[in-house]
């Protein structure tokens, strides 16, 4: 796995109903904490199985209401990790400066693939949502 540390301080982070499935909420809020909480989250409102689905997994793992923005965030020129979120990652219409995308490397719930996933841009990390944020950890050296 590529080392990503200096590349995610600051990062947009887009969760979808992978992080759900893999019950990686926790990891994820870690992971956010280990980068000094620099992120702000992505949720679309739609985002997972039922309205609110991520923001009650994101409640849960201590996720600060005001580091939360919704899908009228400005993208442009940020570092965009993207968690098990393939549908909404359909919907991205401005371009960020790079994306990470955590997946299992399937469709969308919808049957498509993202455009942004073939984006040269772009860097797959396949996997298990948790697995894969656990192994994103900064060490100390």
């Amino acid at each position: 796995m590529p080392d990503l540390t200096p590349d995610l301080t600051g990062a947009v982070v887009v969760p979808g109903f992978g992080l759900a499935a893999a019950q990686a909420h926790h990891a994820l809020r870690a992971l956010d904490a280990a980068y000094g909480d620099t992120w702000v989250h992505l949720v679309h409102p739609l985002a997972g199985r039922y309205p609110g689905h991520l923001d009650l997994l994101l409640d849960l793992a201590g996720v600060p209401w005001e580091r939360r923005v919704g899908p009228e965030h400005d993208l442009r020129g940020a570092t965009v990790l993207a968690v098990g979120a393939n549908d909404v990652l359909t919907w991205l219409e401005l371009s960020p400066e790079r994306l990470v995308a955590v997946t299992d490397g399937g469709p969308s719930f919808d049957g498509t693939q993202a455009p942004v996933l073939g984006d040269p841009r772009t860097t797959l990390l396949r996997g298990d949502a948790g697995e894969v944020l656990r192994k994103l950890q900064p060490t100390t050296p």
